[in-house]
């Protein structure tokens, strides 16, 4: 083979790779956010289509399902089944994800919940879309959903993406017995969505078919949920930043060093080459493919 074709070979099968990628992402994102959104409105939905707890398993059923799938596709994808976790991730840093694969996430999974929406339209031949209970206002809805959100997302940073928690067994139990919590403490007050895509396509299925009288509240599940995640990702900035950003990890890592070997050893690989340095690792991955959930 000649020389020059080596270089075209391995940028082919590079970009082989990135489509599977792409194709595996999309698969699972979207299959995920099928069954989460299709599991909420059948056991969340009362008669008149707006959903309240119907029945007092339904924020156990959300939380189960949830915590199913992050544990059966977390490895596979990435785990990112909400637009508000995604974009927590990616306001930290880290090089965790990057902004464009931010915004194929956001797409799959706003796609996935509408498919979920007209298949639960297909099976009841009813809609329903989340609306915070009668007697509440839209500013403490939003507040509800902004406090949870913020909880789900700080939880998810802290166990699914630091390097102290890497390769734990319980990141999937923690989160969905964090999403159990919010739709048992708030569910009727605000319906408990805590994940923009969720606020999304049940609401659009609902205007298709009935008008668009509902489309009011839906700011409440888009604004609610990214404001808890951005206030998620700054206290995460400085409640990790000595262990997850430059300059205290590598700090630390130095001193550890020349502990173990003495003042003179050779810290060379240590700093500039250690995992996380620069936003890179050890592991020959770019930066932003590697998943959210290790």
């Amino acid at each position: 083979m000649h020389p020059a074709a080596l270089p075209v070979d391995r940028c082919i099968e590079s970009n082989i790779e990135l489509v599977n990628r792409i194709l595996i992402h999309l698969h699972v994102g979207c299959a995920v956010a099928v069954v989460q959104v299709l599991t909420i409105g059948l056991v969340n939905v009362s008669s008149n289509g707006i959903t309240s707890q119907t029945s007092g398993f339904a924020p156990v059923a959300i939380g189960s399902v949830l915590m199913a799938c992050i544990f059966m596709g977390g490895h596979v994808s990435g785990g990112h089944y909400n637009p508000a976790v995604t974009f927590g991730v990616w306001l930290t840093g880290r090089g965790k994800i990057t902004g464009w694969q931010s915004i194929g996430y956001l797409v799959v999974q706003l796609l996935g919940s509408f498919i979920a929406s007209l298949v639960y339209w297909s099976i009841s031949q009813e809609t329903f879309f989340l609306a915070p209970h009668p007697n509440i206002t839209h500013g403490h809805a939003f507040s509800a959903e902004a406090m949870y959100t913020f909880l789900l997302v700080s939880v998810v940073l802290n166990v699914a993406t630091t390097k102290s928690q890497a390769d734990n067994s319980f990141y999937g139990l923690a989160i969905g017995f964090t999403v159990l919590a919010g739709a048992i403490s708030v569910g009727p007050i605000s319906g408990g969505g805590f994940n923009p895509a969720v606020g999304f396509g049940p609401i659009i299925v609902d205007a298709i078919h009935n008008g668009s009288g509902h489309m009011n509240t839906m700011w409440i599940y888009w604004l609610g949920p990214l404001f808890g995640s951005v206030l998620a990702a700054i206290a995460f900035r400085i409640t990790n930043h000595h262990k997850e950003y430059r300059g205290g990890a590598d700090l630390a890592a130095i001193v550890d060093v020349r502990d173990a070997n003495g003042a003179d050893s050779n810290t060379e690989d240590v700093g500039l080459n250690s995992p996380g340095a620069n936003g890179g690792s050890t592991s020959g991955r770019q930066p932003g493919t590697e998943p959210l959930l290790k």
